[in-house]
């Protein structure tokens, strides 16, 4: 059945909702009339949000409030270690990863979703084989992929 995790999960949600309220407002301030420093200040934001998603993925995921206060000692003590695979892999997915980033970035700037077509066939051919290994990697690292893996928690119930 549900854990205690699952509580905590909710405790930490209403934490992160009533911050976002009670910040929000304060956080117009920041609205100035440079662009850049609007971008500068949404791309802090982003990136804010993910590591708050990030850390709620923790609790939700987590198996027991043991396993929650292990995971956390280890994010605050930089003792965690990766796996062969996944370490071998990071370089290869940053290698990887820029075509597809450019791509994304260039349909951005120049607002254009066919960005791509109009690029030489060699970009093209990078970002299709880019696509292709990042796909191979992550299923790679999947737990489908392993024989030893177990149930997602809530095939358990």
């Amino acid at each position: 059945g549900a854990n205690w995790n699952f509580v905590i999960l909710g405790l930490y949600w209403a934490c992160v909702v009533t911050g976002f309220v009670y910040i929000q407002p304060r956080l117009r301030v920041l609205d100035t009339k440079s662009p850049r420093l609007n971008r500068a200040i949404t791309v802090l934001s982003v990136i804010a949000t993910f590591h708050v998603v990030a850390l709620g993925f923790l609790f939700f995921r987590s198996e027991s409030l043991a396993q929650i206060s292990g995971m956390l000692g280890s994010l605050a003590s930089g003792a965690f270690e990766l796996t062969t695979l996944a370490s071998s892999s990071v370089w290869a997915y940053c290698f990887f990863v820029a075509p597809l980033l450019a791509m994304q970035i260039g349909q951005q700037r120049w607002n254009d979703l066919e960005f791509l077509v109009r690029l030489s066939p060699r970009v093209q051919y990078a970002c299709l084989i880019s696509a292709l290994y990042l796909a191979f990697l992550t299923y790679l690292m999947s737990p489908a992929s392993l024989k030893f893996s177990r149930e997602f928690i809530y095939f358990q119930f």
